[in-house]
């Protein structure tokens, strides 16, 4: 059973995948993380320069930024050095 966010509408937060389909999280692949990331102090919208103040979001890459998303389907495009990961273990 897993947990998720769902940003944009009022779904249920739970369901079920194959545990073969999972990856374990860690260093090498840690960019393969969709949510939960937060941001760097400071972390900007490209832009229109806002100032985002997210505690947590999910993260979309693009060639040379991400988009990040959270509650209410906002969303900015930030620089990837915004991104911080949580800590995984080894």
């Amino acid at each position: 059973m897993i947990g998720f966010n769902p940003f944009d509408a009022a779904h249920d937060n739970i369901g079920w995948v194959k545990l073969t389909d999972l990856t374990e999280y860690a260093e090498e692949n840690r960019d393969l993380l969709s949510y939960p990331i937060q941001l760097t102090e400071g972390c900007k919208d490209i832009e229109t320069g806002e100032l985002i103040n997210w505690t947590r979001a999910a993260v979309e890459y693009a060639e040379d930024y991400a988009i990040i998303s959270s509650e209410g389907g906002r969303s900015h495009k930030v620089k990837k050095e915004c991104i911080v990961y949580p800590e995984y273990t080894k």
